[in-house]
């Protein structure tokens, strides 16, 4: 009977068979894992952009740590790409949450001038 339901598992495609592994191994924990989170102290971490930062910006070996090797690979990349181009002093998390190392501030939003407490304390421990 077993073998049974295997075969048509494997009858119903390959795709199917693949999502339904994909779902019983992830769970439901995994779809409540927030983009952004804080995983030590000083470090902001960003899922969807593949990126953690420090009191300093955007970190290769924080992200390294955190995110994988892959995630690190690709924001070195997109840093060397950037030249003098990229801005080490400003970022905007995927959740919108506005960060400006030199200020030692995160804003709620992007052009908000309300100031993030919790993501504020988290990177740069003041306020």
């Amino acid at each position: 009977m077993r073998e049974m339901r295997l075969h048509n598992v494997r009858s119903a495609g390959g795709a199917y068979l693949l999502v339904l592994l994909a779902s019983v191994i992830a769970g439901p924990a995994s779809a409540a894992k927030p983009s952004v989170y804080y995983p030590v102290d000083r470090v902001i971490c960003d899922r969807k952009a593949w990126v953690c930062y420090d009191p300093f910006g955007a970190s290769v070996p924080l992200t390294k740590a955190h995110l994988g090797n892959q995630a690190a690979n690709l924001l070195q990349q997109r840093m060397t790409n950037a030249g003098k181009a990229w801005n080490p002093n400003h970022f905007v998390l995927s959740n919108g949450i506005e960060c400006f190392v030199a200020k030692k501030v995160c804003f709620v939003s992007a052009g908000s001038e309300e100031v993030d407490p919790e993501a504020t304390k988290q990177l740069f421990g003041n306020r």
